[in-house]
């Protein structure tokens, strides 16, 4: 009988002892500030519809809020109807690796205007890398090269 509590408060100070480890890992991310092009573009398919008609893409720092992190982007998409709804603020709640991001507000022009944004291209549709000057020249026939 003195043995099976033994066991028993061993394997609960190692469940404790995960946990604590658990806690202090998610807490570190959240910490943290992700990296907001990363996750949007992985789950850019969640956040919005059309998004081959997305143009003029921008991303604006991440801002640490209380459950997380919250991201502005501004860009120009087709509504509804079909045509262009003009350039409009989306925030974006960022959670960390572990958790999808999440659109908080579709109009946030309140919330982004002081926000200075950076292009992000990479979003828009139709985007493609260019490829570097160094793979061109190595791809290119012998006769070719000098």
């Amino acid at each position: 009988m003195r043995m099976r509590r033994l066991k028993i408060a061993i394997v609960c100070g190692l469940g404790l002892g995960l946990a604590a480890c658990q806690t202090t890992n998610q807490q570190q991310q959240v910490d943290q500030p992700p990296n907001a092009r990363s996750l949007i573009m992985v789950h850019k398919a969640v956040l919005w519809r059309d998004l081959e008609s997305i143009k003029n893409a921008s991303i604006a720092a991440p801002v640490r809020h209380a459950d997380g992190w919250r991201v502005c982007v501004r860009l120009d998409t087709k509504g509804s109807l079909g045509s262009m709804t003009g350039a409009r603020d989306y925030l974006v709640a960022l959670y960390g690796a572990d958790r999808r991001p999440e659109l908080v507000m579709e109009d946030a022009a309140a919330a982004c205007a002081g926000e200075p944004h950076v292009p992000f291209p990479e979003l828009e549709g139709g985007y493609l890398r260019l490829k570097s000057d160094k793979k061109s020249k190595t791809n290119a026939p012998k006769s070719d090269r000098k």
